[in-house]
């Protein structure tokens, strides 16, 4: 079994680059694990498993909740971009990832204000296109090496 499966990666460059594909993906959701939990130089210090995990879980929770945040603007942005007549790809939507967190801020204080920002239902406004879609899926595709 593993034979064949070693001589068909060895042969096959879509097999390799999905797997590497994939890597990337694995990567970068363990980047954001160690950019969510940034304090104390990323380490915990715990005695036994029961000290330990609210710290995991809080971190998988945040992780989570950026991921999910992700996926809603991504979402958004592709429906403004269609309601604008850009023609989008199968081939290139499948290339976004929503494990990105160049955009959060994980120094600094932090202020929750729930009686301002956007009202129920509504989001913040997309910043402005500045790339074209066909950079944004060459950026996509190299970053998964698809």
């Amino acid at each position: 079994m593993r034979t064949n499966f070693i001589l068909d990666w060895v042969g096959d460059p879509d097999l390799r680059a999905r797997g590497l594909g994939q890597l990337n993906k694995g990567e970068s959701a363990n980047a954001l694990h160690r950019c969510v939990g940034f304090g104390n130089r990323g380490r915990v210090h715990a005695r036994d498993p029961e000290q330990l995990q609210p710290h995991v879980d809080c971190r998988r929770l945040i992780s989570n909740v950026i991921v999910y945040w992700n996926t809603r603007y991504i979402a958004h942005a592709l429906e403004t971009l269609e309601r604008q007549g850009h023609s989008l790809r199968n081939e290139d939507i499948r290339h976004i990832h929503p494990v990105h967190f160049e955009h959060i801020n994980p120094f600094g204080h932090y202020r929750f204000n729930t009686r301002r920002g956007p009202t129920k239902g509504r989001r913040r406004p997309l910043r402005p296109a500045t790339y074209t879609s066909r950079e944004i899926a060459a950026t996509n595709a190299a970053a998964t090496n698809a």
